[in-house]
């Protein structure tokens, strides 16, 4: 299992970062009772429940491995190839790029359709993770020692940006920035990464870097009805958007955004997509279909950050 990974992985990450920076992998089994993945040089440490004893037969669990095995070798590419300050925000260098291209591995391996699953549970992690948090939530940008924001809540954040600006154009920049990182002698800092990246970025879409990176913001998206009617879909949706600030305290902000909604059929295929721009409150919108569907969902990119996305899908 691990070798056939390890085939497929490197391979794809050598064409993107350069050459494995060391002359050997070495994956090794820990403990089933420390079922964490752990990584260091050359050494990606796997536990015994994951692969070594477990019967992997389903596609789900092989995934599992794939993605998480992308995510530590993608880590050992990054810390060989830059030097992350040790300050606040440094893990949005040292795990969240590593999700990103994780994410990314399993997009071109499986496709968006299984990624989907990998993003949801990812949200999902990430949700748990933030309902226990006994302080206040760090921003992207100033994270530390925090995996639900690091590698959570960053995987999400760059593939949501990915999917905006176009993941393969946006994957030679994030390459290109890495490899770049290995002539700088200086230590680097999560604010070296966000200069960079608001330069990269059009500026179009600044506002989707400070929602996801500089402050914390969440939106309320729920399908309050949607009807078939002479060969439209017409949905009700309510959007709020809101900002938390210090002590949990939050407001509510104006907005104009983009949203892409899904159709998909009885077998969960996907039929059609469409863009609406959402405004606050409740509005309805209309969407013409050629078939009717089975199906919607809001979001299917995870572009945003939603409260509740039990809310955001719908059978008709």
């Amino acid at each position: 299992m691990f070798e056939e990974a390890l085939q497929k992985i490197v391979p794809w990450f050598s064409g993107l970062l350069g050459a494995y920076p060391y002359k050997e992998i070495r994956v090794v089994e820990k403990p089933f009772y420390d079922s964490d993945f752990l990584t260091f040089s050359n050494v990606t440490a796997v536990s015994e429940t994951h692969g070594w004893t477990a019967d992997i037969k389903e596609e789900e669990d092989k995934q599992y491995i794939y993605l998480h095995l992308a995510e530590e070798l993608a880590t050992q590419w990054i810390a060989f190839s830059l030097k992350a300050a040790d300050v606040q925000g440094a893990e949005l260098l040292t795990r969240s790029l590593a999700s990103y291209w994780a994410l990314r591995f399993t997009e071109k391996t499986w496709g968006h359709e299984q990624t989907k699953k990998w993003l949801n549970k990812t949200y999902e992690d990430y949700k748990k993770e933030q309902s226990k948090e006994a302080l206040e939530e760090k921003t992207l940008l100033l994270v530390d020692k925090a995996a639900y924001i690091s590698r959570d809540k960053g995987g999400l954040a760059l593939y949501g940006l990915a999917q905006r600006v176009g993941a393969e154009k946006f994957d030679r920049w994030l390459a290109g920035w890495i490899r770049q990182s290995r002539q700088k002698k200086e230590f680097l800092t999560s604010a070296d990464f966000y200069s960079d990246l608001k330069k990269f970025v059009p500026e179009n879409l600044h506002s989707f870097l400070r929602d996801w990176f500089e402050t914390l913001i969440q939106y309320d998206l729920s399908i309050d009805d949607a009807q078939i009617k002479d060969g439209n879909l017409v949905l009700t949706i309510s959007a709020l958007k809101q900002e938390q600030g210090e002590k949990g305290a939050t407001r509510e902000l104006p907005f104009s955004m983009p949203l892409i909604v899904e159709l998909k059929n009885t077998s969960g295929k996907l039929q059609t997509g469409s863009q609406l721009n959402i405004q606050p409150g409740t509005n309805t919108y209309t969407i013409k279909f050629a078939k009717a569907p089975a199906f919607v969902t809001l979001d299917p990119y995870y572009w945003y950050l939603i409260e509740n996305r039990k809310k955001c899908s719908k059978k008709l």
